[in-house]
């Protein structure tokens, strides 16, 4: 009979412990958490607030002179959020786990790798702890213009003619196109359109960037 109660003890500590576990055990879901919006939307044109959260398959759009900043945290069990992006203006769709930059500009704070896709298939991957600009633009476009939302399918997104550039400013990145990579060091900016070479130049803020961004403070929610 001791035996048989020190057994039933035994399984009920383990019990108590495994669903104490469940209890504690967090979510992963992959999402953009919203941190603070301004003139910016999500899905079906609704008014995005700190708080809100962007889901797989939809979107992020900022109005011209709105912003909005969002923590990523992707499918993995690593540390999260992955990064903290600034988008200045322009759209971000969330796809399998991670923001897409339809067009636009962001500022993106990593806490560790991570890799974001662009819109013309190529990907851009941001390597430890640092900060970045990335922007995905229409060729013609004046510095100052609004984007629209895209309003295509999952899967249509548009690229052609866009013009990509990633500027490094702390930490490198390593741009993925066409199964070659090209590293952009600290302090350099990368650029290419198309089919055209990929361009690395020292210095110089990514086009439309004020270079004193990140002194700036975040705005407020909505």
């Amino acid at each position: 009979m001791l035996l048989a109660g020190l057994l039933a003890l035994f399984v009920l500590v383990i019990g108590l412990r495994v669903f104490d576990g469940a209890e504690v055990a967090p979510e992963s879901i992959a999402r953009l958490v919203v941190v603070s919006a301004e003139d910016s939307y999500g899905s079906n044109r609704r008014l995005l607030e700190s708080g809100d959260s962007v889901l797989n398959k939809e979107s992020l759009w900022v109005r011209r002179g709105g912003a909005a900043r969002v923590d990523w945290h992707d499918p993995s069990d690593r540390e999260q959020p992955a990064a903290t992006i600034d988008v200045l203006s322009g759209e971000l769709k969330f796809r399998d786990g991670a923001p897409v930059l339809i067009g636009g500009k962001a500022l993106v704070e990593t806490n560790r790798n991570v890799e974001i896709p662009m819109v013309d298939g190529s990907s851009v991957k941001l390597l430890g702890m640092g900060e970045y600009v990335i922007a995905a633009l229409p060729a013609d476009m004046q510095d100052g213009e609004g984007f629209d939302p895209d309003d295509e399918s999952d899967g249509e997104v548009p690229g052609a003619g866009m013009r990509i550039e990633v500027e490094a400013r702390v930490g490198a990145a390593l741009i993925v196109r066409s199964g070659v990579s090209v590293v952009v060091q600290v302090g350099s900016r990368g650029s290419y359109q198309g089919g055209g070479q990929i361009s690395i130049v020292a210095g110089g803020p990514v086009a439309g960037i004020d270079s004193d961004l990140r002194s700036a403070p975040p705005p407020e929610p909505v």
